[in-house]
């Protein structure tokens, strides 16, 4: 995802976090305008992701067969997927995996990521202690939203 250019096209200062920006500071047809940018530099950014080398998603969403029951699945562990990403990149980023997702959450669930909320959510509605949520995430966010689960419940 071109952050830079999300940043230049919707007028938010460098250094801003994206969405938070955009719900807090923009309202009517701006705010409409400001999520477009944001969406549509998603859909950019998705066009090309591949989670396995050599395959591509257009492979994936042909043949549904290649899903297979990974490790984890065979433990019965459940997997929850939460991004900060539209509805719709969420529901397109799922069409990728070839094992099962469990619970997906996009930023429409307010308040997200690096707030708690999502990840007791997520507890809640398992009925597993936060505590015992397992985070593998890929941005500073996911860590400070962790850190603040397991300071919330220790």
């Amino acid at each position: 995802i071109n952050y830079k250019r999300i940043h230049e096209k919707a007028n938010i200062p460098i250094g801003e976090d994206i969405v938070p920006y955009i719900r807090s500071h923009y309202s009517g047809e701006e705010y409409q305008r400001a999520m477009k940018i944001v969406e549509e530099e998603e859909l950019l950014g998705q066009k090309n992701v591949q989670l396995q080398p050599g395959i591509s998603s257009e492979e994936i969403l042909e043949d549904r067969s290649r899903r297979t029951d990974s490790p984890i699945e065979r433990l019965g562990i459940r997997v929850a997927l939460l991004t900060r990403n539209s509805q719709r990149c969420l529901e397109n980023t799922l069409c990728l995996f070839t094992s099962k997702i469990d619970l997906a959450y996009s930023r429409d669930i307010q308040p997200s990521k690096p707030n708690v909320d999502p990840f007791v959510r997520i507890g809640n509605e398992w009925s597993v202690p936060c505590e015992s949520l397992l985070l593998a995430g890929d941005h500073l966010d996911d860590f400070i939203a962790a850190l603040g689960n397991y300071a919330a419940f220790v």
